[in-house]
C-alpha cells in the first residue's frame, strides 16, 4: 500500500507587530500562532521593534522564535523629542509624508525594513525548510515582501492577511480615497500569487472577493472562553456598565446611548457606574457627558495589560459594543466584540450591523439595538433581572479561536 507523504508543517509570519507589543494586532496573531505550534507547526516570527511602544509581560513567548528584524524607522528622532508640543508637531508633519502606520503604498515608512526581511526570511526559508508563509497587513511591507518570496521560491503556500482593507480602509484620507480604484490595480497585481486571502469578517472577505474577483476566506479574531472560565466574577456595589478600548466618536452613534442611559438613570433607584478602560477623553465625549449630568456616573481607567481586562469584562453587569454607522465599512469588527462574548457578560451593541447582530444572537449573548427606546428598555431589563448567558467551550463555539484556526489549517494543508 503506497503510503501518503507527510506534510512539513513549517510557517513563517511576517509582521510589524507582534507580542510582547501591546496592541489589537499582536494579540490576534499571538493567538495564532500560538495555535499553530498546539497542532504541530513549525513557527518562526519576523517583526519590527518600534521605538516607544508599549509592551508587556502577559505574553508566554518561551515557544516562539521572534526575530526582531533591525531597521533605520524615520520616527525613531522624533520619539525621542522630550517637548511634548514640538513631538506633536514634527510627528504630523512627517506623517503627511511618510505615513507611521501606511495603508497606502509604497509605504515609505518601512523600507528598510523589506530589505532587511527579505534578506532574513530567504536565510529561513533555506536553513529550515519553510513551506509556509503568512502575511499580515497593515502596513502593506508584509505583503510586498511576501510577494518577492513567492517569487522565489513558487513551491511555498502564501497566506495574506487583512486586518484591514487595504485601497478600500476606512482610514484613507479625502485625498485618497477617490483615487481608491487605482490603488486598487496595485493590491491586485501584490495578491496575484497569494494562494489564501484572509479577512477579519465576512463584510470584508465579500468586498474583497468583489474587487479581487477570487476567493477570499473569513478567519476572526475569534473567541477564548477558556480565558475566562478561572477569572472570579466580581460583586459590584452599583450596576456596572463597560466599554474598553478606542472609541470612534465619527463612526459611533454614542449620543444615543448616553442619553438613553440618562433617562434609566433618571428612573432607576439603583446606583449606577459607567466605566470607560483604555479610552481616551475626547472634548465631544466630555462635554456629552457634562450636559447629561453624567460626571459622578462616568469613570475613566488608563489603558492596562489584556489579562487584566478581562478581569473588568467578567465583573462588569453590562459591556457595550458600537456598530460602526459607515454602511460603505459593513464589516469592520473588532477583537473587542470576541472578547465580550468569551466573557459571557451580556452584551448591549449599538447600532444596525447584520454579521454582529449574527454573532451575538447565535452566540446567545446580549442584544443589538438600534434607537434610543430600545436602549433605555434593555437596560431597564438587565437592572431588574440579572440576565445569566449559557456556558459555551472552545470546542462547542464556530467563533472561538481553535474552530476557525481547524477550518484555516484544513484549507492550508490541501495546498
Amino acid at each position: 500500500m503506497k503510503q501518503q507523504k507527510k506534510i512539513n508543517k513549517s510557517i513563517l509570519f511576517i509582521t510589524v507587530t507582534f507580542p510582547p507589543r501591546l496592541s489589537v494586532a499582536s494579540l490576534r496573531l499571538y493567538h495564532y500562532s500560538k495555535l499553530f505550534i498546539k497542532n504541530g507547526w513549525t513557527v518562526k516570527i519576523i517583526s519590527a521593534k518600534q521605538y516607544g511602544e508599549m509592551t508587556s509581560h502577559e505574553f508566554d513567548l518561551d515557544e516562539l522564535e521572534i526575530i526582531d528584524v533591525n531597521w533605520k524607522d524615520p520616527f525613531d528622532r522624533i520619539q525621542r523629542i522630550r517637548h511634548p508640543l514640538i513631538r506633536k508637531i514634527i510627528f504630523k508633519s512627517m506623517n503627511t509624508f511618510v505615513p507611521y502606520l501606511s495603508t497606502w503604498l509604497p509605504d515609505y515608512r518601512f523600507k528598510t525594513w523589506r530589505k532587511s526581511v527579505f534578506k532574513k526570511s530567504i536565510e529561513l526559508i533555506e536553513k529550515d525548510d519553510i513551506n509556509y508563509i503568512y502575511s499580515s497587513f497593515s502596513p502593506p511591507s508584509p505583503l510586498m515582501v511576501s510577494k518577492q518570496l513567492k517569487q522565489r521560491y513558487p513551491h511555498i503556500t502564501w497566506i495574506a492577511e487583512f486586518r484591514d482593507l487595504m485601497s478600500y480602509s476606512h482610514g484613507l484620507s479625502k485625498f485618497k480615497r477617490p483615487f481608491s480604484f487605482i490603488h486598487s490595480y496595485f493590491e491586485k497585481k501584490i495578491l496575484k500569487n497569494a494562494d489564501e486571502i484572509l479577512c477579519v469578517s465576512q463584510g470584508h472577505a465579500d468586498f474583497l472577493k468583489s474587487k479581487l474577483n477570487r476567493e477570499v476566506n473569513t478567519l476572526y479574531n475569534g473567541c477564548d472562553f477558556e480565558s475566562y472560565t478561572t477569572i472570579q466574577k466580581n460583586k459590584n456595589n452599583s450596576f456596572t456598565i463597560l466599554y474598553s478600548g478606542h472609541l470612534y466618536l465619527r463612526k459611533y452613534n454614542f449620543t444615543m446611548f448616553f442619553k438613553a442611559l440618562s433617562r434609566v438613570i433618571q428612573k432607576t433607584d439603583k446606583p449606577i457606574k459607567f466605566i470607560f478602560l483604555g479610552t481616551n477623553k475626547n472634548r465631544n465625549l466630555l462635554r456629552l457627558i457634562n450636559d447629561l449630568k453624567l460626571k459622578e456616573v462616568v469613570e475613566f481607567k488608563k489603558k492596562i495589560p489584556n489579562h487584566e481586562v478581562r478581569h473588568f469584562q467578567k465583573s462588569a453587569d453590562l459591556l457595550i459594543h458600537f456598530c460602526w454607522n459607515d454602511k460603505t465599512q459593513n464589516g469592520n469588527l473588532t477583537g473587542k466584540l470576541f472578547e465580550y462574548i468569551s466573557s459571557r457578560t451580556p452584551i448591549l451593541s449599538i447600532g444596525d450591523q447584520s454579521e454582529v447582530q449574527k454573532l451575538i444572537k447565535e452566540t446567545h449573548s446580549g442584544k443589538m439595538c438600534n434607537n434610543s427606546n430600545e436602549i433605555e428598555n434593555f437596560i431597564k431589563e438587565i437592572i431588574n433581572n440579572e440576565l445569566i448567558l449559557e456556558p459555551l467551550t472552545n470546542e462547542n463555539c464556530l467563533y472561538s479561536k481553535e474552530t476557525q484556526f481547524k477550518l484555516l489549517e484544513k484549507r492550508l494543508l490541501k495546498f
